[in-house]
């Protein structure tokens, strides 16, 4: 590999990673958010880790332009980005992140595909620097750029097709006179759950059984033997949907509060257990709800 293009990589993978780490700090609250949604740090490494990493990007990507032990610099960023890279899927696949912040203020084509793209292109960049500056053996950082190459590409294969996950199916007979729509929106609760669980979550349970009534219809299930006890759960969170109350389930969870799409026939399109009620878990359950919607009645 030529020298002037090693150098424009060099170039380039240094102002990239400056620029994502001042778009961060520029748009530091949102950052915050995403990271805080991820579930991965405990509530009080949030803020820290929130402000500290923009800044190890800023870091890394100004000595990688001024040669500053490039080989050592090279290593962290190629070890960061497949870090993000991992960090991306989980948040796609399993959370239901809409977005990735990964350039803050300065994103753009923010959806889930194109930020896959961008990181794997990021990463191959690296790799094409290291290479051409012949930083490591070339056995082994080959080895490890196939590898990466494969479990890229059926991520983004998996994101671009659009998988569905197989939910199964369940019997809806214990909804008795509560039937009679096209689909359903099983809220599984108990009076127990976090109090800022169905704070958060009620209103927009009750928003969602408003919206969609044509043919959606939201049910809350409340675990429990106790009826004054859910009554008063029913009343202080204004719960504005019809809520049965039984103290055993034909049907098992592994946690509540426990959200269940599923259509009249009792097959299960959606499935969430043990809430946390974070703006990525909404997002994911409203654009569940308008694809069927989309799907089944063009709306």
């Amino acid at each position: 590999m030529g020298v002037k293009l090693v150098s424009i990589l060099r170039i380039f993978v240094g102002f990239v990673f400056i620029i994502s780490g001042f778009g961060k700090l520029t748009d530091i609250s949102n950052f915050s958010q995403i990271v805080s949604e991820l579930n991965l740090l405990p509530a009080f490494l949030i803020s820290p880790v929130s402000i500290l990493l923009p800044f190890v990007e800023i870091l890394l990507g100004a000595m990688l332009l001024l040669r500053i032990n490039v080989k050592l610099v090279s290593l962290g960023l190629l070890f960061l980005s497949v870090f993000f890279f991992f960090v991306l899927i989980y948040g796609f696949y399993y959370l239901g992140l809409e977005r990735c912040g990964c350039f803050g203020r300065f994103s753009y084509f923010d959806d889930k595909l194109g930020s896959l793209v961008k990181s794997t292109v990021l990463i191959m960049l690296i790799f094409g620097y290291v290479l051409g500056e012949k930083l490591y053996d070339l056995k082994a950082i080959s080895k490890f750029l196939v590898l990466f190459i494969m479990i890229s590409g059926v991520a983004i294969l998996a994101f671009g097709f659009k998988g569905e996950v197989d939910y199964g199916n369940m019997d809806l007979s214990f909804l008795g006179n509560s039937g009679g729509s096209e689909y359903y929106l099983l809220v599984i609760f108990s009076p127990f759950d976090c109090p800022s669980c169905l704070y958060a979550m009620v209103p927009v349970w009750n928003r969602i059984d408003s919206l969609y009534n044509e043919w959606l219809k939201v049910v809350g299930i409340a675990y429990s033997g106790d009826s004054r006890l859910v009554g008063h759960v029913v009343k202080l969170y204004d719960f504005r949907f019809k809520v049965l109350n039984f103290d055993s389930l034909n049907f098992s969870i592994e946690g509540t509060p426990c959200e269940i799409l599923v259509d009249k026939f009792g097959r299960i399109y959606y499935k969430v257990e043990a809430i946390k009620p974070t703006r990525a878990h909404v997002n994911g359950l409203i654009k569940t709800i308008n694809k069927i919607q989309k799907q089944k009645y063009g709306g």
